[in-house]
Parts: C-alpha cells; sequence; structure tokens
C-alpha cells in the first residue's frame, strides 16, 4: 500500500518502452532518450521518459520512469521506473516490445509471455507496415502510428481510451508535485457508511458491473500464520515487497503462491496494493502481511495476477473512476 508498484503505472508504459525501438532496428548503438505524455479519455494524465540502448547484436538494455495525475487532481501522482534487458531473437516476445516491432512481424499472431506461463496469450496484427499498424494484445485492440524516422509517434488502445504521443517538453502542471496515489489514496464512494473496521462482505459497482467480494472461510495452517507474522515483524517498505517475501517462506513450506494487484480500501478510500494467494486444497485463498494474520478481508478488490497487461489497464480505469462501495458487514478491529 506504501508503494504502487507495476501493478498500476507499469502498464500504461508498456508501449513507452516500445518507442525508439525503431532506430535499434536501423542499427544505432549510442542511448536514445524520449518523453512522452500519457492520455486517458482524452486528458493527459501523466508523461514518461525513456531510454534504451543496443549491447550487442542479440540484445538491448531499457530503463523508464513514469508518472501519472489521477482523478485529474495534478498533485496526486502514481510513480514508477523499472530497467531491464530484452533479446532481440527471442521467439517468444515479451508484450511490451510486441506493438514495437509490429511493422517486422507483419500480419499475423504470434506468441507473447504474461506475467506467467499460465498467461501467455497472443499478439495479432491484422495491418502492419512502416507507417502504422493495427492489432490485438491479449485481445485489446492496439493502433501504432510511426513518425518519419520510424519511431512510434503515438500509441492508442482506443476501446480503454488510452494513448500516449512523444512530447517535446513536459507541461508544468504535470511534473510539479510530490504527492503519489499509494500515499493519498483515491476517495471510494459509498465508503463512509462502513466503517473503518474488516469487511466480511462487500459489493463494488465499476464500469463492468458489480463484483461481490467475501472474506475466505478458509482456515489457515500455523505455518502460514507463522509466515504472515514473521513477514509483518520485518514491516516491509511497500505491499509488493510484503507481498514477495510471504511468498518466499511459503515457497519453503512448499506451497503454491501467486501475487496479486488490485484496490485496498481503507478509510474511505481506495489504495493500489498487491498481496498474495496460497493454494490450500483446491482453493486459491487470499492472506495479506499489511492488513492481519488471517485471510484477506472484503477491502480487498482483486483486480488479477499482478504485473499482467490487462491487470494494468484495469486498475488504472478503477483508479480513475472508482467503483461505488455497497453495504458489507463490518466488524471493528
Amino acid at each position: 500500500m506504501i508503494a504502487l508498484g507495476v501493478e498500476s503505472v507499469v502498464m500504461l508504459a508498456i508501449a513507452l518502452e516500445h518507442a525508439l525501438w525503431g532506430r535499434l532496428m536501423l542499427g544505432v548503438m549510442a542511448p536514445q532518450s524520449q518523453s512522452y505524455l500519457i492520455s486517458f479519455n482524452g486528458n493527459d494524465v501523466g508523461f514518461a521518459t525513456l531510454s534504451i540502448q543496443r549491447i550487442s547484436t542479440k540484445e538491448v538494455k531499457y530503463s523508464w520512469k513514469a508518472e501519472l495525475a489521477v482523478s485529474g487532481d495534478p498533485c496526486l501522482h502514481s510513480t514508477e521506473s523499472t530497467s531491464g534487458k530484452a533479446k532481440l531473437n527471442d521467439a517468444v516476445l515479451p508484450e511490451e516490445l510486441f506493438v514495437a516491432l509490429a511493422p517486422d512481424i507483419g500480419t499475423g499472431c504470434r506468441k507473447i509471455r504474461g506475467a506467467e506461463a499460465r498467461e501467455a496469450g497472443q499478439g495479432c496484427w491484422t495491418e502492419a507496415s512502416q507507417e502504422h499498424a493495427a492489432g490485438t494484445l491479449f485481445g485489446t485492440p492496439v493502433q501504432v502510428n510511426y513518425g518519419p524516422e520510424m519511431l512510434p509517434a503515438s500509441v492508442k488502445y482506443p476501446k480503454l481510451g488510452l494513448a500516449y504521443r512523444v512530447a517535446a517538453e513536459i507541461p508544468e502542471e504535470l511534473g510539479q508535485c510530490q504527492h503519489t496515489v499509494a500515499d493519498d489514496g483515491v476517495p471510494a464512494p459509498g465508503a463512509a457508511g462502513l466503517g473503518d473496521g474488516e469487511l466480511d462482505h462487500a459489493s463494488y459497482r465499476g464500469p463492468d458491473g458489480i463484483t461481490v467480494v467475501h472474506r475466505s472461510l478458509a482456515t489457515l495452517p500455523p505455518a502460514v500464520v507463522e509466515a504472515i507474522d514473521a513477514t509483518r515483524d520485518e514491516a516491509p517498505k511497500s505491499c509488493k515487497a510484503a507481498a514477495e517475501a510471504l511468498s518466499d517462506r511459503l515457497k519453503e513450506k512448499h506451497l503454491q503462491t501467486r501475487m496479486v494487484s488490485g484496490l485496498l480500501l481503507e478509510h474511505g478510500r481506495y489504495y493500489p496494493h498487491a498481496w498474495l494467494e496460497v493454494k490450500l486444497g483446491k482453493e486459491w485463498v487470499p492472506i495479506d502481511a499489511t492488513t492481519g494474520s488471517g485471510t484477506a478481508d472484503a477491502r480487498h478488490l482483486s483486480i488479477g495476477p499482478l504485473g499482467d497487461f490487462r491487470v494494468g489497464i484495469d486498475l488504472l480505469r478503477l483508479i480513475h473512476s472508482p467503483p461505488e462501495v455497497g453495504t458489507g458487514n463490518a466488524r471493528e478491529r
């Protein structure tokens, strides 16, 4: 809850890593940097800076930093930065490189990798050339327009209302503030009457309908409770760090885990959050070392696997259009 992590911003910046790929294809070896404005439903909500460099004939390294204004408040920012390497001849491309390579891939489908092997999907281009490309990623329509130097001048996700475009400069109102959505949260409509205790049941009315969340009735084995308590005693710096540390402990006990991302309802506000699910029998049970030693309560609105392309986009939409909270059964801590 302290740090936004990849769950909300990395998927906005997925396209950003592509922007200088055209020059790499032309053999430029020096580091290249570019800035972008990010738009959501036609409004500029943030910016990003990307650097990318070919380090061999088969490999590149990249880094980026993105900042997003949330809910129309230029002083409420979510931030994310990362870096990594990618092989140019990888037969299974990470989805964040697929758009940039569209002109070289041509029409048809190619496998792209998700957060885990089970999340592998398809990237399919119905049209591709040196000027533009149109296709889908995990079923999400994507349009790419290229500039004169083969740099993507814009990348759009029409049905999601998301786009980015090359920018010569960043407007001052987007870059002058330091608050983050991870620190301040966003108001949760309808949450005022629910109290600040734990929830056994809650409903969330969002743009895609109503999601009902029930606290799991599963009994946690002592080994799982001990791992949660040990993780809490470490006082991790972020929700993501807590989930990772807890996952490591449970895997040592030969338990299956998976990290998820979503929203945490607390004190009438939503916070981008990450927590863990552990497989007990046939059930995946949510647990969260930052909120308690039992099963995660209904304040946890799961969106999907942490780091997944589609999940990050959905989280962005919910941050900008927070779902309305329905009645629940509150238990004060």
